[in-house]
């Protein structure tokens, strides 16, 4: 079971991050279960929402006006 948990949360991560533009809670739950055949079990505890929410409480994400967008870093030059 942990195997699975981990696979999807690192499939869901992958996911999130190759978002370009904003996007809704329900869009990428939506998308991820059609892309996961329905499997959108990430941990025991925490669900996708909530999971979205940590990211952008760390800061990985920004959540504005319903949505979330991924917060690039700018890398140095």
């Amino acid at each position: 079971m942990c195997e699975r948990f981990n696979r999807n949360r690192a499939y869901l991560t992958k996911f999130i991050y190759s978002q370009t533009a904003p996007f809704e809670r329900d869009e990428i739950i939506r998308e991820f279960s059609k892309r996961q055949n329905g499997d959108i079990v990430i941990d025991g505890t925490q669900t996708i929402a909530q999971y979205l929410e940590e990211l952008a409480e760390y800061g990985a994400l920004t959540y504005q006006g319903g949505q979330y967008q991924v917060r690039f870093l700018e890398t140095a030059h």
